[in-house]
């Protein structure tokens, strides 16, 4: 059975601790209270107060592991170069003596050496209106073989002009094109001797794709002669 004197007076109370320090002093470290001491006393004298100065101190180098401070002593003295420094040289490659040259180099080479002789060539007047083709096709006369199609037009013009024909049966883009530049030099060989005053189409035929430079040179003078060109 609870006894219900126990239940009313509740827990018991805990002890009241007790400090050394007087109720309503402050409390602070023996530091702080010479410094405030200090303060009080140089108020009292009169004295002015001195203006807050930051000094800046030394920092001892960080170790191993540490963050790196913003500021830090560096030497004033400039670190001496190291005996046997070498620098780079622009536009070399390593490795490799200045005269060494990749294939690249010697294609390209190559191209501008083509180009510029192609520019010493003489100029062939090129037919390129679709009228003087009608007219070669209506009114010229036609000569072949096995390889070229020649048709020529006398006209009254101080120039012979010349048509370069080079159709899909000869192959693709690159074959007709090969075709072509092959005919154009054979044309400028022969330019001088042909003289003034013609309008010449050469048509190329689909085994002139396959012929060698001597077959095509001989079919385009043969042609000329049997048309009474360059006599």
């Amino acid at each position: 059975m609870v006894n219900s004197r126990t239940i009313s007076e509740g827990p018991p109370e805990r002890p009241q601790r007790m400090f050394d320090t007087p109720i309503g002093a402050s409390v602070e470290s023996a530091g702080r209270a010479r410094r405030a001491a200090q303060v009080r006393l140089s108020r009292e004298a009169g004295e002015d107060r001195q203006p807050f100065v930051c000094l800046r101190t030394r920092f001892a180098a960080p170790e191993r592991g540490q963050a790196r401070t913003d500021e830090e002593d560096l030497p004033a003295q400039e670190a001496r170069p190291e005996a046997g420094t070498r620098l780079p040289r622009p536009h070399v490659f390593e490795g490799r003596s200045s005269s060494a040259c990749p294939a690249s180099c010697e294609r390209a080479r190559e191209a501008q050496r083509l180009t510029e002789r192609a520019a010493l060539l003489p100029k062939i007047p090129m037919i390129r209106r679709k009228a003087d083709f009608d007219a070669l096709a209506r009114l010229g006369r036609a000569r072949s073989d096995r390889l070229l199609v020649l048709r020529s037009l006398r006209t009254d013009r101080s120039e012979t002009r010349i048509g370069l024909s080079t159709p899909r049966a000869l192959g693709g883009s690159v074959q007709r094109n090969r075709v072509r530049r092959r005919l154009r030099a054979l044309v400028r060989e022969r330019l001088e001797a042909m003289g003034s005053g013609w309008d010449l189409l050469l048509i190329a035929r689909s085994g002139a794709a396959a012929a060698k430079h001597g077959e095509l040179r001989e079919a385009l003078r043969s042609l000329l002669e049997r048309s009474g060109i360059g006599e």
